[in-house]
């Protein structure tokens, strides 16, 4: 999904509708609880935290710069795949909610984490099959010395496992809130330093600025 996303939106789009999806459907899950999620009540607060969040999103992300640039090319399509990526988000929230529920019945992280990364093998190996591409295509990728492309798996698995593990702990709300400025400050190191062969994109005051607003957001919905 976030593949065509950022081939429809571009990557700022993807991120902001993903991130924006994560946060919002994270404070409902709280608000409502959904999928035995803790309940923590929506009130004046958490409505500050979510203005504070969404600022700091658009900040961190150079949205204002972009929409200079860029907002004549706007169109109802558009809108469409941002909500389409909305909803993306959202189901980041989900999977997190109902991984918790299964880490209980199975009375472990480890095969919650084994039985969602199995579903997710047989549903790609299902969609690649139906688009008659082989799983051998595997076998002919050239690393080059670049063994990191393969820890996106790792990667992968430890979110879920964190997020069966946490969820029930801090809430959604908290949970996505984290995750989203977890995922900013690490674009912006890797956008600063070059990291992985992505191009250098020197980190603006106003996108640290952003960033700070999102952690005051977590204190926020934490701490008072």
């Amino acid at each position: 999904m976030a593949i065509l996303l950022s081939l429809r939106i571009g990557m700022l789009g993807m991120s902001l509708a993903t991130m924006t999806g994560m946060l919002l459907s994270g404070l409902v899950f709280d608000a409502c609880g959904f999928f035995n999620v803790p309940v923590q009540p929506f009130g004046a607060l958490r409505a500050v935290a979510l203005v504070m969040m969404l600022i700091g999103l658009a900040v961190a992300l150079n949205l204002p710069q972009h929409l200079k640039k860029h907002g004549h090319q706007i169109s109802f399509t558009t809108v469409l795949w941002f909500l389409l990526g909305c909803g993306s988000g959202a189901m980041m929230t989900t999977q997190g909610a109902i991984n918790a529920i299964a880490r209980v019945e199975l009375h472990s992280v480890l095969f919650c984490s084994w039985l969602s990364l199995i579903v997710t093998m047989l549903l790609v190996l299902l969609f690649a099959l139906m688009r008659r591409q082989s799983p051998l295509r595997l076998l002919t990728i050239k690393v080059k010395g670049r063994y990191w492309i393969f820890i996106g798996g790792f990667v992968g698995a430890t979110n879920i496992a964190a997020n069966a593990y946490l969820v029930p702990i801090i809430g959604a709300g908290t949970l996505m809130t984290l995750s989203v400025a977890g995922q900013l400050s690490c674009a912006l190191l890797m956008d600063h330093i070059g990291m992985w062969e992505q191009p250098v994109r020197r980190v603006q005051p106003a996108q640290i600025v952003g960033l700070l607003l999102i952690i005051s957001a977590v204190a926020l919905i934490r701490l008072l």
